[in-house]
């Protein structure tokens, strides 16, 4: 029986040849280990009693189902295309044989998937039983949306959402239409998912397009925005900061030390540092130069700042270190499991809209990296968007819905899922609902797993009141 020689792989279905060995030729002469080396060779060749033939490995093909697009379904038919310059003795699926139909000249078998990622090994032998193998990723969705969340008292978008460490639901600031003036109101769902009210004590500073992000003393920070839409002049940034304190249920201003933050549609990230806890403010439309007279552009720095004695204390003067590209609108997402205020990896993606031009931009960064902040690729979105929401589905998935293209007037109901095993952007299917469409609105994963979407901009660029849950089943 000989023995199988085989290669396994990952997607890429091409071979791989290993390097030349170092040291064999020295000033234009054979080395003694080179001759003793072919000598050996051609002995091993000359007591073969069968021809020496190159060994080429079954290439594999997934023709069925199309994992370009996450199923629907957790029954499959599996049929795979598998072909080498010697017949193909066996495909298997898993450990299970597959079926040859000679018909179509394709191996299929039946799998059944779970809801979630699922891992497909496909492995072919030829008859001299040389493998090669590949490993299909194949995701199960059925995203259901539902109407009866909680509506806002009255329409906003642009502005931000963030579940708290205490369970309720704040939505802060935004604008009642798409380039509109920031407003300085303040919501509450307390816990989440009830009836939202409006806090009489509303925000310090109207702001549309800020961030907000949970303190490791149940506060929340909120930092950056605009005064409206349309920012063409540092005036308009909101250079102060505030918390939130949810037992007197009021805001209140933070000292910010060093040059102020002047940007809106940003992203931002915390962690709980030796000193501290240290808060992250990268990208949006802001101040690109600060030095010597302010310029208005997309930023694509990033800056820290340690929160200490209510005072938010700037590590490096603006701008920032680069990181990435240039890009506003976009969002940033925890990839990967993490303790609460421990460093993360993030996916940030978003589109750079310019005049003639759009640049779709999508990385990820693990910020516990000890070699510093690099920005990994991690494909291109099916759609092109800005002013969108992603929210991390479960571990390595994160989902993404609405925003818009160059005209913000015209919202797309689109959905798409990243998957970080395969590093790629899959379509999402909407064969029984839809989502509203809607772009500058929020998306909160909420501690039942149910995600509540809530306001926004329509067609036209009026703002919505209304509210609906996306619900997933990853179990």
């Amino acid at each position: 029986m000989r023995e199988a020689r085989s290669s396994r792989r990952t997607h890429n279905l091409s071979a791989t040849l290993s390097p030349r060995p170092k040291g064999l030729l020295r000033g234009g002469r054979l080395s003694a280990a080179y001759a003793v080396l072919m000598s050996a060779t051609l002995l091993a060749l000359i007591s073969c009693d069968r021809p020496f033939v190159e060994i080429s490995e079954p290439e594999i093909e997934i023709v069925e189902p199309d994992l370009s697009e996450v199923l629907d379904v957790t029954r499959i038919q599996m049929k795979v295309r598998a072909s080498s310059f010697r017949p193909i003795d066996r495909v298997l699926l898993g450990d299970e044989p597959m079926e040859f139909d000679p018909e179509t000249g394709l191996w299929m078998s039946l799998a059944d998937l779970k809801n979630g990622l699922n891992e497909l090994v496909v492995t072919a032998f030829d008859i001299d039983d040389v493998s090669s193998q590949d490993t299909a990723v194949a995701v199960v969705l059925s995203p259901q949306f539902t109407p009866n969340a909680p509506d806002l008292p009255r329409g906003i978008g642009d502005h931000a959402a963030i579940l708290t460490s205490g369970g309720d639901l704040l939505v802060t600031g935004g604008a009642f239409q798409a380039n509109g003036e920031a407003l300085d109101v303040a919501f509450i769902s307390s816990p989440a998912g009830a009836p939202f009210e409006e806090l009489p004590s509303g925000l310090q500073n109207a702001r549309l397009g800020h961030t907000m992000t949970n303190l490791p003393d149940g506060r929340v920070l909120i930092a950056g925005g605009t005064l409206r839409g349309t920012i063409n002049d540092v005036l308009v940034l909101v250079t102060e900061a505030e918390v939130f304190d949810p037992s007197t249920r009021e805001f209140s201003e933070l000292i910010v030390a060093g040059d102020p933050i002047r940007r809106a549609h940003h992203s931002a990230g915390g962690e709980l540092g030796s000193s501290g806890f240290i808060l992250d403010l990268y990208g949006g439309r802001g101040d690109i130069r600060y030095r010597p007279q302010p310029a208005i552009g997309i930023r694509q720095d990033i800056r820290s700042f340690l929160l200490r004695n209510d005072s938010l204390i700037s590590f490096t003067a603006a701008p920032g270190p680069f990181l990435g590209q240039p890009i506003s609108g976009h969002t940033q997402v925890v990839v990967s499991d993490r303790d609460a205020f421990e460093p993360a990896e993030f996916l940030f993606h978003g589109t750079d809209f310019g005049p003639d031009f759009r640049e779709s931009i999508s990385f990820t960064v693990d910020f516990a990296d000890p070699l510093g902040l690099i920005p990994v690729d991690a494909g291109k979105t099916q759609e092109a968007r800005t002013h969108h929401v992603s929210v991390a589905v479960t571990d390595g998935l994160v989902i993404t819905l609405g925003g818009s293209g160059p005209n913000r007037d015209a919202p797309l109901g689109s959905v798409e899922l990243y998957v970080d095993r395969r590093r790629e952007f899959l379509r999402v299917p909407l064969n029984q609902t839809s989502p509203l469409r809607r772009s500058g609105h929020s998306a909160t994963k909420l501690s039942d797993g149910r995600i509540i979407i809530v306001g926004g901009f329509l067609t036209g660029g009026n703002s919505t009141s209304l509210s609906e849950y996306l619900l997933i089943s990853t179990d």
